[in-house]
Parts: C-alpha cells; structure tokens; sequence
C-alpha cells in the first residue's frame, strides 16, 4: 500500500498522525523512493517528518494535521443543497454533479488527489506538450542581481538538469532519411555491415527507417514518415533505439578488438618463428612440420578458462602466451602427462580433468638458468634451476616454447637466455642426485618417436630418423 492508500485507511479508522506515520514506516520502508526519519531524532517533533525523493529532488514532510485535512470534506448533500441557492455567486462556486449517490460518503482529499493527477497523466500522455520554464533570479524584483543558490534551487526542482541530459543523449524527434539511417544502421542485420538488397536501391531509404523503428515499437503511430525526413513522436521510441544502438556497438567493439588481438599475436609469432630459426639454424635438426608450421600459442584456449583467469589474477598476471601437452619425466624416471602454461612471468604445471584445474608446479621463469637440448628431433629439454630441482620435459612444440621462454627472459631480465645444444649432458631430477642423459639415434625407422632406456644413473634416449628439413 502506498502513503495515500494508508492515508485513507487510517482516516476512516479515525486514526492520529502518529499511528499514520507507524503504518507508514512499516509499508513503505521498502521503496527507495520512501525516507525514514527515525534515525535518532532529536526531539519529539524532528521525529513526526518524513522524506520523499521526487523526480527533482527530495521534499520533508510533516504530519501534522494530515487526518483532519484529509476528511475535511463537503458531503453530497450540502453540496447540493447549496448549488439550488439562489444567490447567483453560491450556486457557480458549489456545482453539483446530478449523477452522483447523495448518500455516499464523499471521496478523502487524498482520493480526490489521485484522481486529478490520473486525469492529467492522461491528457499528457495524449499530446505532446512544451514548456516555458520561467526562473526567478532573486526576491528583490530588482534587475541585473541573481542569487545563486535560489536559482540553482529552482533549476533542481523544476527538472532543468534532467531535461537538458535528456536532450544531451540524442532524444531528438526529427532526423534526415540518410542520417537516421546512419546512426542506428547498427542495430539490424539488414542495414549493417551493407544495407541489404531490399534497401539499398535508390528511394528505399524511407522503408529502411521504419524497419530500425520497427525493432525499437510496434506502436504505428509512434512515428510519422515525411519525403525526406523520418519524424518520431514518442520519446521512449529514441531511447529503446539509444539502448539497442548502445548493446550492438559494444559488440562490435569487442569483434574489432578481438580481430586486433589475433592481429598482434600473429604478428608476434611470426617474429618469434624467424628468431628461434635463425637461433637453432645449422646447430639442431628439425622437422619440416616444424619449420613451416604457424605458431598458435594458446592451444588449450586456457584464456577462456575462468578458472585460470582466477590463478592469474591471484598472482597479479593476465596474459596466457603459451599452453599445450607436454611429458614430464620424473626422478624415478617415469613419463607422466602434464599440460603447461607459460605467462609473462611464470610457467606452470597443471593437471586439467575437465572443468577443474590441479596446480603441480610454479616456475618463475627469471629462475631459469639455462635450457639444455639435444641436437636431434626428440622434442626433449632441460630447465636449470640453480636454486631448486631441473625439470625434464617433452613437448611436440618445443621450437615454439623455447622461441616464447628466450623472449620473455629478455624482457625480465635485460639479457639472452643461455641454451646448450648437448648429445650428453647431466641435470638434476632432485636437489640431492645427478643423473646423465645421452642421446643416441637410431639408423632404422621405428614405431615409436623416441625410447627411454634406464640405468642406474643414466638415461638413454634413441630418437628414431624423421624427415628432416635440410
């Protein structure tokens, strides 16, 4: 129930102004628009107001007299009664509807009030009305003096701030055929990118405006068609069109910004590929695959995982630069399937199952001290770690990784990354142990890429012969 629908209640329970205000406080406590005054009065009177927001800015209220005003009405009756006098003066100011029940009771000043403001939503809403706004500059009546605060006051509470913004977001009621067109094309698949073939021959650009206004009101009388200009009578047609123009050039931004993304990485890519040539050229045999294949970068499309955008942002990092498979032999040396993610400042490990995300191992990838390769086609590498444990790793897109792992230390640390190319080499799978790693490879074709062979403190791996690009 609203604040005139209690008011009436509480007038015919012949209620005080207090036991009004507590129903208030109880039903309308809910609506923003409602303001208590029971925040520690001050006193007793201070404690009988209330506040109301309106359109243009908020109104105090005080209670008192509320009831008596509100059943201060004149019966049917005696309305009547006076309107047959005949004194010529009484009878124009009681006017007596003939229609009306004299026994009812007659309608609360409230009900009266909710009845005349209906009565002029109702002709508003049927015309298009204008203003004059007229603002007194001070109470003087004397030319050339304004007073700021009262014209200020004024400009609040006759709505001048809000009708100006709303003429600031483009609610305009008139606009050329080619303009119009122009500046909501956006919002229909049959004006934007092109206009279709239905309206792009000459004179069609009439039918093009009602069919963006059409997206917007089904209300045919909501606009008017002119011979060279489209006309729109309601309001609330230009703002629905500004929310929907607003929506699609959002979308469209985040297409341009999408393909200028994938512009800049390719670009990268592209310079990484002829750097990690130019660096392995004539020292490690690779595939033609690899040579000639385009770098991807993020192959699990971890970017789109909420879950890891969660795991950067912990560790204050927003950029995915790599991630794909890889096979991490341990320090008992079995092979064990990981997938790998490479940020601009750390790599990790992870196991993915599905939607969830295990983090094994973080790197942080200006530890690095050195990378160890084979000079073969094994896809096999060794991250040193002066501080911690080596980690030996497999990867079909090793040239990618290690392209991504040297540019990025350069940056963090301002010098080149050391990478050996070994045959034989030894690293550490724990702190406490070394192992040797040999490469042998092998003259006949086998079924499988490479194969482990374990000793004691030894690893054999026979890479088996590829085509290899000359």
């Amino acid at each position: 129930m609203g604040i005139f629908s209690l008011l009436n209640e509480n007038s015919l329970l012949n209620k005080t102004d207090d036991e009004w205000l507590n129903s208030i406080q109880k039903q309308c406590t809910k609506f923003p628009q409602y303001l208590s005054w029971e925040t520690k009065p001050t006193s007793r009177e201070a404690g009988r107001k209330f506040k109301i927001k309106h359109y243009a800015g908020t109104v105090e209220y005080s209670i008192e007299g509320f009831i008596s005003k509100n059943n201060d009405s004149l019966f049917q009756s005696t309305q009547f009664l006076m309107s047959n006098s005949r004194s010529e003066l009484i009878s124009q100011l009681f006017v007596a509807d003939p229609n009306v029940n004299k026994a009812k009771r007659p309608p609360s000043i409230a009900q009266q009030f909710k009845v005349s403001v209906d009565t002029l939503i109702k002709k508003l809403m049927s015309c298009r009305a204008h203003y004059v706004r007229c603002i007194k500059p001070n109470d003087q009546k004397r030319s050339g003096i304004f007073t700021k605060e009262m014209v200020l006051n004024q400009v609040q509470y006759l709505g001048l701030k809000e009708n100006i913004q709303v003429r600031q977001l483009g609610f305009v009621y008139n606009a050329p055929f080619h303009q119009f067109v122009h500046h909501y094309r956006c919002i229909s698949k049959e004006t934007f990118p092109k206009l279709s073939a239905a309206y792009a021959r000459e004179g069609k650009l009439k039918d093009a405006c009602a069919h963006l206004i059409g997206l917007a009101s089904s209300d045919s009388n909501a606009l008017q068609l002119g011979h060279t200009k489209v006309f729109i009578k309601s309001p609330e047609t230009i703002h629905a069109l500004e929310e929907m123009r607003e929506r699609k050039l959002s979308d469209i931004a985040k297409v341009i910004q999408t393909a200028f993304r994938r512009y800049e990485a390719r670009k990268m890519f592209i310079e990484l590929k002829k750097e990690i040539n130019i660096l392995l050229k004539g020292k490690k045999e690779r595939r033609r695959c690899s040579i000639f294949r385009n770098f991807m970068g993020d192959y699990l499309e971890l970017r789109k995982n909420i879950n890891i955008t969660k795991l950067l942002q912990k560790y204050k990092e927003n950029k995915v630069l790599y991630s794909g498979m890889i096979e991490k032999v341990n320090k008992r040396n079995k092979v064990q399937e990981r997938s790998i993610m490479i940020s601009e400042q750390t790599l990790y490990t992870m196991v993915i199952s599905g939607a969830k995300i295990k983090l094994k191992r973080r790197l942080a990838l200006r530890d690095i001290a050195s990378v160890t390769i084979s000079p073969y086609t094994d896809g096999f590498f060794v991250l040193e770690f002066p501080k911690n444990y080596d980690y030996l790793i497999r990867s079909d897109d090793l040239t990618e990784v290690l392209s991504i792992l040297v540019r990025t230390y350069r940056q963090l640390v301002g010098r080149d990354l050391v990478i050996k190319i070994e045959v034989r080499f030894q690293y550490r799978p724990s702190k406490k142990e070394k192992k040797t790693v040999t490469f042998f490879k092998e003259k006949q074709e086998g079924k499988q890429a490479y194969s482990l062979k374990i000793l004691k403190d030894q690893l054999n791996i026979s890479v088996q012969p590829e085509a290899i690009a000359k």
